[in-house]
């Protein structure tokens, strides 16, 4: 399969820091990626953060809530361990014209060039890549000691990170 340069790509940064590094990170990529999708930073607001004062910069907010409002079971009762893909699904409910969410942790940095990076992945025909991702081969209590929210049976529970990670339209509708 040749490369597809049509398709429709969101390049989010996730992130509750407002600080000058993370501005530029947001530049460089936008820069990177202008002609193929939108950049937009994930911003988790909290209590301590409430004006990001990001101008300039295309921001989705969210916040707590996201991990009650979805009707999902989240893994706990904070985005991380566990639950930092649910601002992913909040963003795609409101922008499901996407075909693909890059969802870049804010500590990920790279010092390649983020265009030919992207590029290189727009022949891979797949719903979900991740950086790391393996089967859980204990029974324990969850991640990170976190209960799992309904049974699964162990064949069925895998832990893993993903501090660059692609998803499709269908695998954030799953």
């Amino acid at each position: 399969m040749g490369k597809n340069t049509s398709l429709k790509q969101s390049f989010l940064i996730l992130t509750n820091k407002t600080s000058l590094p993370l501005i530029q990170k947001y530049h460089k990529l936008f820069t990177a990626t202008q002609n193929m999708g939108d950049t937009v930073v994930l911003y988790h607001l909290l209590g301590d953060n409430s004006n990001p004062n990001l101008e300039d910069v295309n921001t989705h907010i969210f916040d707590d809530e996201v991990l009650s409002s979805l009707n999902y079971f989240p893994l706990g009762f904070t985005l991380v361990p566990g639950s930092n893909h649910f601002p992913l699904l909040k963003f795609y409910l409101s922008h499901p014209h996407y075909d693909y969410y890059w969802c870049i942790e804010d500590d990920v940095e790279f010092s390649g060039d983020w265009k030919s990076f992207f590029e290189d992945f727009s022949s891979i025909d797949t719903d979900f890549i991740s950086s790391h991702i393996r089967p859980i081969k204990k029974n324990r209590n969850g991640l990170g000691g976190l209960p799992w929210p309904i049974p699964t049976p162990l064949s069925h529970k895998s832990n893993g990170s993903g501090p660059l990670t692609p998803s499709t339209e269908f695998h954030v509708k799953l």
